[in-house]
């Protein structure tokens, strides 16, 4: 993206756009009025803020911008799922994908343009990686599908595992999730934002001192550390155990467990044995573990398993007490399902 010394006002809370008008010579409640348009309104320009002076206006106008989404082309799936392609103002593109269930909608929102990480199930690691995405880029695909196409914004869920791999652009990762949960700001409960990664120590170690109390999720796909490598190749850089140790470190409440993600590749990873080393591996762990069947993206190496495999091997570690749900996706018929994601 081209670098650009104007503020991005969808980076700030309400405490930051209060000093800021300030600075320009205004009261401090038109930092409050100005909040409320950003992210009570979600207005996409200055000139939708009927109550701010036309001075100040101009002034912002001059130093800032509201940042995040250029403009948005929707895809609707058969199943009710909506896939938004946004487009930056830099013109490069990102998705999200809002999808909707029976008492709540979930939301799943991106971090990166593309993904370098290449996990060999996933499409967007196919495209390359482009950039980072910024805090009002992030937070804005939270502000554009709440605001316009939920209708119950309490009830929904927000996760973080669209394009790209959340803890390798962490700073704005966190700061944007700040903005995500706060009561004054966005406002959805943390308790409702999960977000999920294949596992960086470095950016577990920021997470977990930064206490925010969003859900974590781990892409672990296999338990053996070789078979774990050839899914997810950032994991011979970093090693299943290396990331066991700092989950061993992470501040986890006791009413919350860390989910791990498993996706089932026919003849891969989805036997018993398999089975068995991932119970071997999460025994004694606060942990519930979520099944995704495999969607396709064109590869020839990768199969769903069928249905009695599926279960055999969920049943397996349900006779093991461990809580276990096999998640079908939605918006396979868009390209919108886990794994498909790409431009």
């Amino acid at each position: 993206m081209k670098k650009t010394e104007k503020i991005e006002l969808r980076s700030l809370n309400q405490a930051e756009l209060i000093a800021l008008v300030q600075r320009l010579g205004f009261e401090g409640y038109r930092g409050k009025q100005l909040h409320h348009w950003i992210y009570k309104k979600a207005v996409r320009s200055f000139d939708e803020m009927i109550n701010i002076p036309k001075d100040l206006l101009s002034s912002l106008k001059e130093i800032s911008v509201l940042g995040g989404i250029k403009s948005t082309e929707l895809v609707e799936s058969s199943d009710g799922t909506k896939k938004f392609i946004h487009t930056l103002y830099d013109d490069v593109q990102i998705q999200s994908v809002l999808m909707p269930e029976e008492n709540r909608t979930t939301l799943c929102i991106s971090t990166q343009v593309g993904c370098p990480l290449n996990c060999s199930f996933c499409l967007t690691g196919k495209m390359g990686f482009r950039r980072n995405l910024t805090v009002s880029e992030i937070v804005d695909q939270v502000l554009y599908v709440r605001y316009y196409y939920v209708q119950h914004p309490l009830s929904m869920n927000v996760v973080v595992m669209g394009m790209g791999e959340p803890l390798l652009n962490v700073a704005n990762v966190i700061k944007a999730l700040r903005l995500i949960v706060s009561p004054q700001d966005i406002g959805i409960s943390p308790r409702r934002v999960t977000l999920s990664t294949v596992g960086i120590p470095d950016g577990l170690k920021i997470l977990a001192k930064e206490d925010i109390g969003i859900n974590l999720a781990i892409s672990l796909h296999s338990a053996y550390q070789t078979k774990r490598s050839e899914i997810v190749p950032i994991n011979k850089k970093y090693p299943i155990a290396e990331i066991m140790k700092e989950l061993n470190q992470y501040p986890l409440p006791k009413s919350r467990r860390i989910t791990f993600e498993y996706i089932l590749l026919k003849g891969i990873n989805d036997s018993l044995k398999d089975a068995g080393k991932l119970a071997k591996l999460l025994n004694n762990r606060r942990s519930k573990i979520n099944l995704i069947l495999y969607n396709k993206i064109g590869d020839e190496r990768y199969r769903r398993p069928d249905e009695k495999t599926i279960e055999q091997f969920a049943n397996f570690l349900r006779e093991r007490n461990f809580t276990v749900a096999v998640r079908y996706s939605k918006g396979e018929d868009i390209k919108a399902a886990c794994g498909q994601l790409a431009l």
